[in-house]
This record gives C-alpha cells, sequence and structure tokens, in this order.
C-alpha cells in the first residue's frame, strides 16, 4: 500500500489559511474627457489594480492603478492614440456599513502618458478621486463598480477625464507557495488518504480520499492554524484567526473590554468605556440624573437638580418670578411681587375743563392743561421759563407710574407743511428728552409730530396762529 498527498487539497487549504494580504483587480470600463468641444474621444478603458492589504495604515490601504485606453486624437484628424496612467492610490473601506456592500473611498496621485501615432509623446501627472462599491462573492472573489474622476496637475490639452469602471477582484495571501506546504499536513489536520491497490489479470487501481479542511468557529482561518478557535460569527479577524480589536467610539477603550460602545465624542470614560459620571455645575446630582444641567452655584436643588422655587420675603410670589425679592413682610404686593403704589390724583390746575374733579385712575386717556412750554422763535430749543413745567410734569409721572404720556407738537401754517411737520417733530422730542434726564423712563414716553394738522383756531390772523402752535400732554393709561 503506497501513501500519496493530494497537492490540489493541500493548496486550497493554503489559500483559505489567513485573511488576504493582497487583492488583485481587472476591470473594463468607459472614460470620458469633461472639456467641450472635446480633443480626445471618449471610449473603452482597460485596467487593473494590486491592492496591498497587508500594509494598511489607520485603516488606509495602499494601491497600485493601471489604466490604459486606446482612442482617436479628435474628430478631424482621427489620429490614434494610446493613453497610460499609473497611479499610487490610498484606499479606505468602509467594512461596518453592509456585510453585503462595502462602499469605498480613495484618494492618490499618478502620471499620464500620451503615446501619439503622428505627434509627439507626452506626459503629465494627475491627482484621483475615487468612489465604489465592493460586493463580496465568497472569500476570495468579489464584484466591484467604481468611478474616478482625475485631473491633470499640469493641464495642457487632455484636461480632465471621467471613469466609470467595473470588474472583479481576487484576494490571496502570498504570493508564492512555500514549499514545505505541500508537503506538510499538521497532526490537527483530519485529511485521510486511503489507496488500495489490488493485482489480478487485469492490474486494477482504486483511489478512495477523502480532504477535509476543517474550520469550527467559521472565520475564514482552517484550525491548523486558527489561534483563536471559538470567534464569535460575523466578527472580522485577522490571519491568525483572531479578533481584529478596534475602537468603534474612538474614547480609547478596545471594543473587547468596552462595556459601552457608543459613548459620545470626547466624554472622558472610565477603563470599561462607560462615561465618568460628574457633576458639572456642582449642585451635587450627577449629570447622569441632573434634569436642571446649569444650575447656578450655590443654589438649593431638588433631587433632579432644578432650583427649589422658594419664597424668600413671604410675599406670596415664588422667587423665579418675584422682580422685587426682598419686599419688607405685610406690605402689599402685585404679581411681579413689587410693592403697589397708590396712585395719586391730577391737580386740578393740570386738568382740561371736562376733566375737572376726575382722578386719573378713572380715566384711560387725560390731556393735561395748565402746563406752559415754550420755545425759541423757529427752534426746538426749550426756554429757561419753561423748566417749571418741566419739572411738573416730571413730578406728576412719578406720582402714577401706571401711567405713559404722549407729547404731541403743532404749528401753524407759514412755511412748508414738511418743514413745519419736521419742527414738531423735534419739539415734542426735546420735551422727551428732559423728561428722560430727569428719571422718566424712555419707553414711557411717545414724541409725534402733527405739524400744521388739526388747527384749533384760524390760521388767518396772529391770534389764531398762536393757539395752533402748541405742545398737547396726553396721560395714557
Amino acid at each position: 500500500m503506497k501513501k500519496l498527498l493530494l497537492l490540489p487539497a493541500v493548496f486550497a487549504g493554503s489559500l483559505i489559511a489567513s485573511t488576504p494580504n493582497y487583492e488583485v483587480s481587472a476591470l473594463l470600463g468607459y472614460n470620458m474627457t469633461e472639456e467641450e468641444p472635446q480633443r480626445i474621444k471618449s471610449d473603452l478603458l482597460f485596467g487593473s489594480q494590486l491592492q496591498l492589504n497587508k500594509f494598511s495604515y489607520y485603516h488606509i490601504i495602499p494601491e497600485l492603478a493601471l489604466l490604459y485606453s486606446s482612442t482617436n486624437y479628435d474628430d478631424i484628424s482621427s489620429t490614434q492614440v494610446g493613453v497610460f496612467r499609473i497611479g499610487i492610490n490610498g484606499v479606505y473601506e468602509y467594512k461596518k456599513f453592509k456585510k453585503t456592500v462595502i462602499p469605498t473611498l480613495k484618494l492618490g496621485m499618478g502620471y499620464s502618458i500620451v503615446s501619439e501615432a503622428k505627434h509627439n509623446t507626452s506626459s503629465s501627472p494627475f491627482t484621483n478621486l475615487g468612489l465604489g462599491v465592493k460586493v463580496p462573492i465568497n472569500a476570495q472573489l468579489s464584484f466591484k463598480l467604481e468611478y474616478a474622476y482625475m485631473i491633470d496637475i499640469q493641464t495642457d490639452r487632455y484636461d480632465q477625464n471621467h471613469a466609470f469602471l467595473a470588474g472583479v477582484s481576487y484576494s490571496f495571501s502570498q504570493f508564492f507557495q512555500k514549499k514545505s506546504d505541500f508537503f506538510h499536513l499538521s497532526d490537527d489536520d483530519t485529511s485521510t488518504i486511503n489507496i488500495e491497490k489490488e493485482t489480478d489479470i487485469e492490474e486494477k487501481t482504486s483511489v478512495k480520499h477523502k480532504a477535509v479542511i476543517e474550520d469550527d468557529d467559521k472565520d475564514g482561518v482552517p484550525n491548523y492554524l486558527d489561534k483563536c478557535t471559538k470567534t464569535p460569527a460575523g466578527v472580522e479577524v485577522d490571519r491568525y484567526g483572531c479578533q481584529m480589536d478596534h475602537d468603534y467610539d474612538m474614547d480609547g477603550v478596545k471594543d473587547s473590554v468596552d462595556k459601552c460602545l457608543y459613548t459620545p465624542e470626547g466624554a472622558e470614560v472610565y477603563s470599561n468605556g462607560c462615561q465618568v459620571d460628574k457633576d458639572s455645575d456642582g449642585d451635587g446630582i450627577k449629570d447622569s440624573r441632573d434634569q436642571c444641567m446649569r444650575t447656578p452655584e450655590g443654589v438649593e436643588v431638588d433631587t433632579f437638580g432644578c432650583r427649589i422655587d422658594k419664597d424668600s420675603d413671604g410675599d406670596g410670589i415664588k422667587d423665579s418670578r418675584d422682580e422685587c425679592p426682598n419686599t419688607p413682610k405685610g406690605t402689599k404686593v402685585d404679581t411681579k411681587g413689587c410693592n403697589i403704589v397708590k396712585e395719586k390724583t391730577i391737580p386740578q390746575q393740570f386738568l382740561a375743563p371736562t376733566q375737572e374733579k376726575k382722578k386719573i385712575k378713572h380715566s384711560k386717556y387725560q390731556k393735561l392743561t395748565g402746563l406752559t412750554i415754550k420755545f425759541k422763535y423757529k427752534s426746538f430749543d426749550i426756554t429757561d421759563d419753561s423748566k417749571e413745567s418741566i419739572d411738573l410734569l416730571t413730578k406728576l409721572l412719578n406720582d402714577n407710574p401706571s401711567y405713559n404720556v404722549k407729547i404731541v407738537g403743532y404749528t401753524d401754517n407759514v412755511g412748508s407743511a414738511k418743514y413745519n411737520k419736521k419742527l414738531s417733530l423735534k419739539r415734542a422730542l426735546a420735551i422727551k428728552e428732559l423728561l428722560v434726564e430727569n428719571g422718566i423712563e424712555e419707553e414711557r414716553i411717545q414724541a409725534i409730530g402733527m405739524g400744521e394738522a388739526n388747527p384749533i383756531a384760524s390760521n388767518a390772523t396772529s391770534e389764531g396762529r398762536a393757539k395752533n402752535r402748541r405742545i398737547e400732554i396726553i396721560l395714557i393709561k
């Protein structure tokens, strides 16, 4: 009886012994120039790529690429040219997207050589940006679709190009098989070979053989090379069958020990990868339970980290709504927690005749009289003898804080209407400015210029015109 080694079985086993270190692709596609009119016609494109997976650096895989197309120089001369492009790319494969589809992104540069039958050979460097997808068919074969945008760095006449490519790729671990691999099976290999030879009148040879390469954890690495024989299903492994330990959430803790795989970016974490529970606002409540993360320092809070709404001055208004937090005890306050000011009556000398003996709080509008405010001729400068009236108006507004005031300026009809309206407004604004200087809030004062509108006397006489040149003071509640 003779013992034979099944070379094909051993060779097949060596091909799937580890995660592929290399990937070679054959591609066919179409090349189109971007500029119009096109000086090089769009035509078929042939390509090949060699991806060096074992030299991956920070998930960027180096790739060598070769592209060739044969086309015409232009539509008139139909000169035949050959375009060779040699490039070096960095490839990123997003393997966490889906197991059945792997998106790819590549960036690189290269050199293009244009060989012309009737013209001098020319060349130029180019940059390359590419997008694509890879669809695995089995452990070694994949279907590829790619788009590449190539830009000449020294643009002459060949401009930018768009390339659309499709093809297949084949993955493998090493270029040359060691001699010993063909003539050795480890003790763990369950390959069995049975050969029986019988000699009769006619020599008959019956060969029964069985070659089995086992992979218990189904990670693509056979048992006799697998150093981690119980890898979970679907986990990405290295050439020795051990899980590739990534850091998915980039918190500095490897996924194999990370108990919190989705920690927010930049968060401080414990050694198990879970976020450190701080107390950012220093209120004694951890951030994980704190519903009010920006409580001011020193404020008393409840179990949820939110301010306890007190009534510090005991006026019946919570501190969160109290605009006067230090109201004396027993003071009657409004809904804002402030002292209710008892309104005073308007002195009778300021009331118009029809409003005598009325109190200000019983009327929404009160037109005031008895105030004498004078201006210099054709000016909005208030005369010195008007100061007393301004002071009286200031006191009246201070005594009645719930009222606002409207100041309306009027003129006679001498001069243009545009000039008169502008002058009347400036006079009203001059009174407003003095009231603000005396401490009255600006938002309580409205100044309006009406010009020669609404005369109260005839402008045909000097007496009538004098009456029409007036300032009306109206209190509004």
